[in-house]
């Protein structure tokens, strides 16, 4: 409180509108008990309303002079209500507040109004400012139940809405635009237009013209990513997202709800109004649940899984807003379509969320997956996102069945693996593998056996896109090309003549281009693969390819996971070249250097094991 009242003077004393500033200033209040939060920001109210009366009266000097110090806080505010009239302005009150429950309105909630601040004629869409401080909470449980309430009252007190722009700062801001089209088909006219309608929702207070700005911008970037760091550098798009943040809890239509968190998601925005949004669209969510359909549920919570990923800042109430939709989402699961199954699973493996209801959901949506051939209706992108969605969550049986119906569905129709894009194969066959593995692994206890997978059909899907991902070799990167190396190797399918011509081909691709491209997890699952073929007619290869992996690897730069990996790999040919034996005599220095609890117990005993091997 002593902080908010002296960062209140220092303004004073520096800035010509210390009022458009002090919101800024309080912003940092985050970290600090809830009610020492509220005591902070009625502080700023109380300046506030002392500089509109003395704004009234002919200024004595330049500076707005020291403000007495406020009373002390204790938890609570033991303030009367003459006290805080008194610090009010001078003018009489021109209407009381009227009574309400205790059961509808929080005790720490109850600001009555007292006087009307002049500050209230400068914006019409504001609420009335009120002087006086809530009452004391009288006991623990009123205090938990009104501290959220209180503060969202505050910060609405205390704050005011963002100054606008003109038609013509629009002009100024978006005079610098790339001219012409994209190549996504967005054009410097869609970026203005669609500023100029932001720009005429703020002006106007029309929430719902903001939101459906926002959406059209995301729109735009979506056609086009590479306009995205054009839109949010613009100042009146900046100015959106403020109006937004302003008006945000009055955003009841699920339209709307739906629209904006889709929005925000395809701007990939990380500021800290994102936040302020997510957490204030979360009772109007609850409100407004009964009118979203399926569609709107898993749309939104695939925006909230992607606005979790770029601001890890919205993460906490990014998964409070999915919990939510969860909730309203599993009695209809029967009736979600292929897509909404996709994005639902997708979004909640995204997230993490690995609460026994959220779990529960997910088994449900992966049920209805595989029940009455749904698969058939899924596109490349969804069976891919299924998959990679099972395989993170780990569904133990379930995903085992997705994998079986997935693959039996793609081998049926020939020209639909044709229809996988690179990264799509991909990805599809990394999470078969590492489904089928962690089902394959046996589980700890008395009588339990590894289990025996009958996924023939499986293994064919893998050996058939091996040759797929062969032909259009030059379409894939390189994470892509160890994904799919990783795949083959762990269902041990390497010694197949259609895995071992797409590892041999991969390793050649990448010694063409020196590696370069190549990252350091890429490295070793190529390394790891290679040295697992024992063909004559591969082994030119694989020496190679090992020799230059020798050269290239920087041992600071990688970390020891790969660097074990790698030396593992080098020693299971059984033969080394004076290229291999320098590198493992590095690594070992290298590691004999390093703190033992930075290298890790297996990465140490792997590569202790993989040198001493190699006669190091």
């Amino acid at each position: 409180l002593n902080q908010s009242h002296l960062a209140s003077t220092d303004l004073a004393a520096t800035s010509p509108n210390p009022i458009a500033i002090m919101p800024a200033v309080l912003d940092n209040t985050w970290q600090l008990d809830d009610e020492v939060e509220v005591s902070c920001r009625l502080t700023f109210l109380e300046f506030r309303d002392r500089n509109s009366q003395e704004e009234k009266a002919p200024r004595r000097s330049k500076s707005m002079g020291s403000l007495p110090r406020p009373d002390s806080v204790e938890s609570g505010f033991h303030s009367d209500s003459t006290e805080a009239t008194a610090r009010a302005p001078a003018k009489q009150p021109t209407s009381s507040s009227s009574a309400s429950s205790s059961e509808q309105i929080n005790e720490a909630d109850q600001l009555t109004s007292q006087g009307k601040s002049s500050d209230e004629e400068e914006f019409p869409g504001a609420a009335p400012v009120s002087t006086a401080k809530p009452q004391v909470a009288k006991t623990k449980r009123a205090k938990r139940r009104g501290r959220g309430a209180a503060r969202n009252h505050a910060v609405a007190e205390t704050a005011s809405p963002p100054e606008l722009r003109t038609s013509e700062a629009v002009r100024a801001s978006t005079a610098r635009l790339p001219v012409g089209s994209s190549a996504g088909g967005g054009s410097t006219t869609d970026i203005y237009g669609a500023l100029l309608s932001a720009e005429d929702a703020c002006s106007r207070s029309d929430l719902r013209s903001m939101v459906d700005a926002l959406h059209q911008l995301g729109k735009l970037v979506d056609a086009d990513p590479t306009l995205a760091a054009i839109v949010k550098q613009q100042a009146v798009f900046q100015d959106l997202m403020e109006h937004v943040k302003w008006f945000a809890s009055g955003i009841e239509e699920h339209r709307c709800i739906v629209r904006c968190l889709w929005g925000m998601a395809k701007l990939e925005l990380r500021s800290r109004a994102v936040r302020e949004i997510l957490v204030e669209l979360i009772p109007t969510a609850k409100k407004a649940l009964r009118s979203f359909t399926n569609q709107d549920i898993s749309g939104s919570m695939w925006s909230l899984a992607r606005l979790a990923e770029t601001a890890p800042d919205c993460r906490r109430p990014a998964e409070e807003l999915a919990k939510i939709f969860i909730d309203e989402g599993l009695p209809r699961l029967g009736s979600f379509s292929s897509q909404c199954l996709v994005n639902s699973l997708y979004a909640i493996a995204k997230m993490g969320l690995w609460a026994v209801p959220c779990m529960h959901f997910s088994e449900r949506c992966i049920e209805e997956m595989c029940h009455k051939g749904n698969m058939a209706n899924f596109s490349t992108q969804g069976v891919a996102n299924a998959l990679w969605a099972a395989a993170r969550l780990g569904a133990p049986g379930l995903s085992v069945k997705l994998c079986s119906v997935a693959a039996e569905q793609v081998m049926s129709q020939p020209e639909q693996l044709r229809g996988f894009q690179a990264m799509e194969l991909s990805m599809t066959m990394w999470a078969m593998a590492k489904i089928l593995s962690r089902q394959a692994q046996p589980r700890r206890g008395k009588g339990q056996k590894p289990q025996k997978l009958s996924c023939d059909h499986i293994l064919s899907f893998m050996l058939v896109g091996a040759e797929e991902a062969e032909r259009r070799l030059h379409q894939h990167s390189p994470q892509g090309l160890s994904n799919i190396s990783f795949a083959l190797t762990t269902l041990h399918l390497h010694q197949r003549p259609q895995a071992e011509s797409f590892l041999l081909a991969a390793a050649t691709s990448a010694m063409q281009n020196d590696m370069e491209d190549f990252g350091h997890q890429a490295v070793a699952n190529l390394c790891s693969a290679l040295a697992r073929l024992q063909s004559k007619e591969s082994q030119a290869t694989v020496d190679e390819f090992m020799e230059r992996a020798a050269w290239l690897t920087h041992l600071h730069n990688f970390s020891w996971q790969d660097l074990a990996e790698i030396i593992t790999a080098m020693s299971r040919l059984g033969r080394s070249s004076p290229a291999l034996r320098t590198f493992a005599a590095r690594l070992a220095q290298h590691t004999a250097a390093s703190a033992p609890q930075k290298v890790g117990k297996q990465a140490l005993i792997n590569i202790g094991l993989a040198v001493t091997r190699m006669g190091v």
